[in-house]
């Protein structure tokens, strides 16, 4: 219980806290006599807690203040002590708890030799418990975030288990199959001591078997190349023939064309006179012009042949020629030299080319063919080379057509011409030395 008493100049006040107290003051305060007439010299309280003159008690917390003809009552709450003698005769009363005041909550540790009763079952379970989440109310796991360090779809294997290996070890006594580790398929070989078992019967007959086709399954060679029964496959010329348990191989040995003789088929190489396609188709080359001559001719401005053939020709015959001559310009200005291959009355080819003064020779190759479309229509080419030995050449082409009629005879000329007659110090030189007319059978 707390009793506070608080005094200013002209007033006291009286709190009480935990129990209700009354006090009465009789005979009022200050020098007075019993209560009604004043007397300045009757006995009475002179003083109150150090104070004179006129008072006033307050009534402070929990307290009550009541005055009376009697004097002044003080009360405090109603429903504990009604005096001060009562408290005085609770000397057991509770002023702290734990040493502790004011709001005080209890725990175990606050109860001297507490033992706390014990545990009769877990989660509605008696004998050895083994709990679960689900034991524990309201309880969420955490969501996983990755396995093995990976995220996603995760297939784990035995390396990502730690000491798998060593644990699958010590539980599998097995470490290898015949010395192999891995998916083994076992044979007899395998098995120590294997000892196949007799054969009790074939083709379900038991005793002197004889075996024919029908007691064998599967596809059987019926015929070869029409023939039945046991046929052998003989090793021809250049040929030999190798059997295994399952296949026959035939294989030809190298082999070397013999050359062809009057009365043996052999190879043969094209020489003078033949000519061969890209089919091997062979043909005869006909000779229809061989021209040879060394005669020098002094420039002239006039076209001038120099060497021609007659001929007839069918479908698909190729006329082929080439002419060889020695060409001098020193007449110190540039000439120009043409060469032309006429069929009939129509001019196939024209070649031309501009040499440049220089007093040595050149030779000027010319090759051309006349290809025959038909007896009526004839396409040609040609190239014109002409250079010094050994020094290149100037090249020209040219190319035509003509629609002569070659199944009667027209004549194929060949003829020569120069930009220039004169010259210093000489004038243009031309020298024929050969032409070749060949025609290939279509």
């Amino acid at each position: 219980m707390g009793v506070s008493v608080s005094t200013t100049a002209t007033d006291i006040s009286v709190s009480v806290n935990d129990q209700s107290i009354s006090a009465s003051v009789g005979g009022g305060i200050g020098p007075q006599g019993p209560a009604g007439a004043a007397s300045t010299s009757a006995a009475g309280v002179s003083t109150l807690n150090g104070l004179t003159g006129t008072l006033t008690i307050k009534a402070g917390s929990n307290v009550t203040v009541t005055t009376g003809t009697a004097g002044l009552t003080i009360s405090g709450s109603s429903g504990g002590a009604s005096s001060w003698n009562d408290i005085a005769d609770k000397p057991n009363l509770v002023y702290s708890v734990a040493g502790r005041t004011g709001t005080v909550t209890l725990t175990t540790s606050d109860i001297g030799g507490y033992v706390a009763p014990a545990v009769s079952s877990v989660a509605g379970r008696t004998g050895a418990v083994t709990l679960s989440t689900s034991d524990i109310s309201g309880y969420t796991a955490s969501a996983v975030t990755s396995v093995a360090g990976r995220t996603g779809a995760v297939t784990l294997s035995t390396s990502d288990i730690s000491g798998f290996t060593a644990a699958a070890a010590s539980v599998a006594p097995v470490q290898s199959v015949a010395g192999r580790t891995g998916a083994v398929t076992l044979t007899t070989s395998d098995v120590g001591g294997y000892v196949a078992p007799a054969v009790s019967s074939v083709a379900g007959r038991t005793g002197a078997i004889t075996l024919t086709s029908a007691d064998i399954g599967g596809n059987l060679v019926s015929s070869v190349n029409g023939i039945t029964g046991t046929p052998a496959i003989v090793a021809g010329t250049n040929v030999t023939v190798t059997t295994a348990s399952s296949s026959i191989t035939v294989a030809a040995g190298s082999y070397s064309l013999p050359p062809a003789t009057t009365s043996t088929l052999g190879g043969v190489i094209v020489g003078s006179g033949l000519s061969v396609d890209g089919s091997g188709n062979l043909a005869v080359n006909e000779r229809l012009l061989t021209a040879l001559s060394s005669s020098s001719t002094s420039a002239t401005t006039a076209e001038t042949s120099v060497a021609s053939v007659s001929l007839t020709a069918v479908a698909n015959d190729v006329i082929r020629g080439r002419v060889v001559a020695s060409v001098t310009n020193n007449s110190g200005a540039s000439c120009t030299y043409t060469w032309r291959v006429k069929l009939g009355a129509t001019t196939l080819l024209t070649l031309s080319n501009a040499l440049a003064a220089n007093s040595s020779a050149r030779t000027l190759i010319i090759d051309f063919a006349v290809n025959v479309i038909s007896t009526t229509s004839q396409v040609a080419g040609a190239w014109m080379a002409i250079g010094f030995n050994n020094l290149g050449a100037t090249i020209s082409t040219a190319s035509g057509t003509a629609t002569e009629t070659v199944s009667s005879a027209k004549t194929l000329d060949m003829t020569f011409q120069m930009s220039a007659s004169t010259g210093t110090p000489s004038a243009p030189q031309f020298t024929f030395l050969s032409a070749i007319v060949e025609r290939s059978k279509g």
